[in-house]
């Protein structure tokens, strides 16, 4: 696999390494988010900085850390398909963490994350909290409306 013609990035690795993002063209947001590891990024691909730095990159954008925001959601590894109880005692626990930063969203890289992580959200009856794939919220920043 070393000789792929090719380089496997995320999103926020190639908006970061081509530079692409214009902060000029971003409207304000004004919002308080947290950040969640998607674990195929930061254990799999060892990405982790990259998000964070494009999210501190968005104007009027407030980004909290949560503790343990690279503890697993439950949404992963085929969890949730083969034991959805135990993916939602996981994603449980996390919505509470996310709940106690008073935050307007969090965000996350992984489409199962963000499914996982809204169902907990739905489940507990916490509305308030958007969880947003982090292209979303970018969208947003240059005013498309996800």
């Amino acid at each position: 696999m070393e000789n792929m013609p090719f380089k496997v990035t995320d999103v926020s690795e190639y908006f970061r390494e081509v530079s692409i993002l214009n902060r000029k063209s971003m409207k304000d947001l004004n919002m308080k988010v947290t950040y969640h590891d998607p674990c195929h990024l930061k254990y799999g691909m060892d990405v982790s900085s990259e998000p964070r730095k494009i999210l501190q990159g968005i104007p009027g954008l407030e980004l909290i850390e949560m503790e343990e925001a690279d503890r697993c959601c439950g949404g992963g590894g085929e969890v949730r398909v083969l034991n959805l109880k135990l993916a939602r005692e996981i994603a449980g626990k996390k919505s509470k963490e996310i709940t106690k930063l008073g935050v307007d969203a969090v965000v996350a890289s992984c489409p199962f994350c963000k499914m996982q992580i809204e169902d907990a959200f739905r489940l507990s009856q916490t509305p308030s909290i958007k969880v947003l794939h982090i292209a979303e919220l970018l969208a947003m920043a240059y005013g498309i409306d996800p």
